[in-house]
C-alpha cells in the first residue's frame, strides 16, 4: 500500500473525514470510538454503522497506526480536529487531519473548507460524494 496516495472509498453524504495518525499499534475501532467520546466529539461522526474504518497494516506486516472517520460534514469534522489533534491515546500523540469535498488532507481548517492554498496533496481520498 502506497501511504503517499491512500485511498479509501466511502460514502457519506457529508463528504467529510477525519484521518487519525498515530494511534496505537493494538488500537480498533471501539478504540477510536472511546477516543472521540473522551474529548467531546463523538456526535461528530457519521451514524453509519462503519462510519469508522482502521487502514489496512502495511505490506511489511507493521500496522498502519491509522484510522478514517467519516463525518457529517466539513465543519464537524474541524470541530473534532480541533478537539482530538494533539492529543493521547494511551500513550501515543494523535495528530488528526481533514478531507473536505476536494478530496485533499489537510492540516488545515481553512484549507478543507475551500480557503487557503494548498501546497502538498499528501494523501487523497477518493470519496464516493465529491
Amino acid at each position: 500500500m502506497d501511504h503517499n496516495t491512500l485511498s479509501v472509498t466511502v460514502y457519506c453524504t457529508g463528504g467529510a473525514f477525519a484521518r487519525l495518525v498515530g494511534l496505537p499499534a493494538d488500537a480498533g475501532v471501539q478504540d477510536v470510538l472511546v477516543f472521540f467520546a473522551q474529548f467531546d466529539a463523538v456526535d461528530h461522526i457519521c451514524d453509519y454503522d462503519d462510519a469508522v474504518c482502521m487502514v489496512p497494516s502495511m505490506e511489511n506486516g507493521r500496522p498502519s497506526v491509522q484510522s478514517i472517520v467519516m463525518m457529517k460534514s466539513v465543519e464537524h469534522a474541524i470541530l473534532a480536529q480541533r478537539k482530538l489533534h494533539k492529543q493521547y491515546l494511551d500513550d501515543r500523540c494523535v495528530a488528526v487531519f481533514v478531507c473536505g469535498p476536494d478530496g485533499v488532507w489537510h492540516r488545515d481548517a481553512r484549507r478543507a473548507r475551500g480557503r487557503g492554498r494548498t501546497t502538498r496533496r499528501a494523501a487523497r481520498c477518493e470519496c464516493a460524494c465529491t
